[in-house]
């Protein structure tokens, strides 16, 4: 329907997973400025703009910006969810509620394709139009309901490590 070439095709599948390799990292560099509960909003809204612009996409080089930028949010929102779900759950229960989170997206990586699939033999668009429209009720519910993390705790410091850390340049 594109016109895509094999290399591009090849591309609209990779450069999801390496934007995604990237956003979880990227995760972790944002921590400074912005916590994991406003990731995660941040994180599903690129998702979700993503997901629109594929879905609207006439060629395939922007479908491959827009997989990469769907990627980008998706993985923001992985690492986000994980901390925020660190630093708010019941210690007695944060195994479990681990657990959750992480069946519910082996669950996703399995049923959304399937779901997808048969959506797909309708109109291509609509699979990405779906996911946009959930990652948007995603971003939002993130915004508006999710309770207030309790404060990061510091930094810990290496054993022997000084309070102005030169710890390790000393030792």
């Amino acid at each position: 329907e594109l016109g895509a070439t094999p290399h591009q095709l090849g591309l609209m599948v990779s450069v999801f997973a390496v934007t995604q390799t990237i956003g979880q990292l990227g995760s972790n560099a944002l921590l400074t400025w912005v916590s994991p509960r406003r990731q995660l909003p941040l994180g599903q809204a690129s998702y979700a703009a993503a997901n629109f612009l594929i879905a609207t996409s006439q060629a395939a080089t922007p479908l491959i910006v827009f997989r990469g930028l769907a990627g980008f949010g998706g993985g923001l929102s992985i690492i986000a969810d994980r901390l925020y779900l660190a630093r708010v759950a019941d210690r007695a229960r944060l195994a479990f509620s681990n657990g959750v989170i992480s069946a519910a997206g082996s669950s996703g990586s399995v049923l959304g394709p399937l779901f997808g699939g048969v959506l797909a033999a309708i109109d291509l668009r609509i699979p990405f139009l779906v996911v946009g429209f959930t990652a948007t009720l995603a971003a939002i519910a993130a915004l508006g309901f999710l309770p207030a993390e309790p404060p990061a705790p510091p930094p810990a410091r290496a054993p022997g490590e000084a309070a102005g850390g030169l710890g390790r340049l000393a030792g």
